[in-house]
């Protein structure tokens, strides 16, 4: 996205996943439309939003900003009062707790129950940065059997 013609304030068209990145700080990404309706991805990151909260922001015009490593979506202390609003609102009428969605399932190691590292959230880290620095990029898994 050409940061000249970034538009400060985009709707956010639906939640793609959140996350939890390898230091541990939870995230969502989502996808939203500017305003000549070209599609881009906005990273919400826990310490502005929590990521349990951004669905519930869907169809929302966002305050977005443009930092070195994409599009991020501004804390909710600087959206707009009518997405505020309507934060309190959703939040007023959801009385149990929000599950993430599309979270992957904890994976376990035989019978030791230890978990596996987190491959979805490597391939994704290193996918951003290799789309980011234009390079290819593959990925092979060994996982021993015993």
């Amino acid at each position: 996205m050409d940061a000249l013609s970034f538009a400060t304030q985009s709707p956010l068209d639906s939640v793609l996943y959140s996350r939890e990145s390898p230091r541990g700080i939870p995230y969502a990404v989502g996808l939203a439309t500017d305003n000549e309706g070209r599609r881009h991805t906005v990273l919400a990151a826990g310490e502005d939003i929590d990521p349990d909260h951004f669905r519930l922001l869907e169809g929302q015009d966002l305050s977005l900003r443009v930092t070195e490593n994409g599009v991020r979506v501004r804390p909710i202390a600087e959206q707009p009062p009518r997405v505020q609003n309507h934060l309190n609102e959703m939040l007023a009428r959801e009385e149990p707790p929000v599950e993430r969605r599309n979270a992957p399932p904890r994976a376990t190691h035989g019978e030791y129950g230890t978990p596996l590292p987190k491959l979805a959230e490597l391939a994704t880290t290193v996918a951003q940065q290799a789309a980011e620095l234009g390079l290819a990029t593959a990925m092979w898994v060994h996982l021993p059997s015993g």
